[in-house]
């Protein structure tokens, strides 16, 4: 064996030998015990440094995803309460952005209310300690779509004086009402409102249809196409004018007599 190798052999076993007198008189033990008591220590002067802090974030909107494609949402999100809990340098700078609530839908293929379990994603040093409620109400409908919902029109109470309205066209005169199975129902007109605004000629105008019910309330909810219609308004002479202008005629031949 040559000498190198022989140095190497004998260093080897001091090093061996140095790990068993390490393990055997107790080394192991003391030094779990510092290591301990360090991290007792960084521990101790974190905490006082940045304590823990608990903070409740109320009224946090929650996100329904994975809905089917033939179903919306009916209404507005749930919303939950989430307690949080963490350094207090990050919860006190926390933004409620930072903060996601889920109701997932992917397995609900029914139209109606369904209660979902809500789940919580939140930044890695924040640990969430309740939500109220876990579980939310969700409603979804059915998307259906109505062909030939008629247009009508508000009459318009801005026509100058000494005109009248002759005539209003409406194209298309028909809309289609696009929604939720239950709002689309509802919806038995289009509405249409005009402005004048002093207009004394015939005029062409872009107006948006507004969806109402049998009692002339607006429909929430629900989509028209197209978005707007073209309105043709044209005026004739009031007939209050002509008849004001022959009494005038009258008055006049009758102090003209005299």
């Amino acid at each position: 064996m040559s000498a190198s190798s022989t140095a190497i052999t004998q260093r080897a076993r001091q090093a061996s030998h140095s790990v068993r007198r390490f393990f055997d008189a107790g080394n192991l033990f003391r030094f779990l015990v510092s290591i301990l008591l360090a991290f007792g220590l960084w521990a101790l002067v974190t905490y006082q440094n940045d304590p823990e802090t608990t903070r409740v974030m109320g009224g946090i909107s929650v996100t329904v995803d994975d809905i089917a494609s033939d179903f919306e949402l009916v209404g507005d999100p749930p919303t939950v309460d989430i307690t949080i809990q963490g350094p207090q340098s990050i919860i006190t700078t926390l933004e409620r952005e930072q903060i996601s609530a889920v109701a997932d839908m992917e397995d609900v293929e029914s139209a109606g209310v369904h209660d979902v379990d809500v789940e919580i994603e939140a930044p890695a040093d924040v640990r969430v300690r309740d939500v109220v409620p876990e579980t939310v109400s969700v409603e979804i409908d059915r998307i259906v779509e109505v062909d030939g919902t008629p247009i009508s029109v508000i009459d318009p109470v801005d026509v100058p004086t000494g005109l009248a309205v002759d005539s209003i066209e409406i194209q298309p005169d028909t809309v289609i009402i696009n929604g939720p199975a239950r709002a689309v129902q509802q919806v038995e007109e289009a509405l249409v409102e005009l402005q004048i605004a002093g207009r004394t000629t015939t005029f062409v105008v872009q107006v948006e249809p507004l969806p109402v019910d049998g009692n002339g309330d607006p429909v929430e909810g629900v989509s028209v196409l197209p978005s707007e219609v073209s309105v043709t308004v044209s005026f004739e002479e009031s007939r209050d004018t002509e008849r004001s202008i022959a009494i005038n005629w009258r008055d006049s031949n009758t102090e003209f007599a005299e």
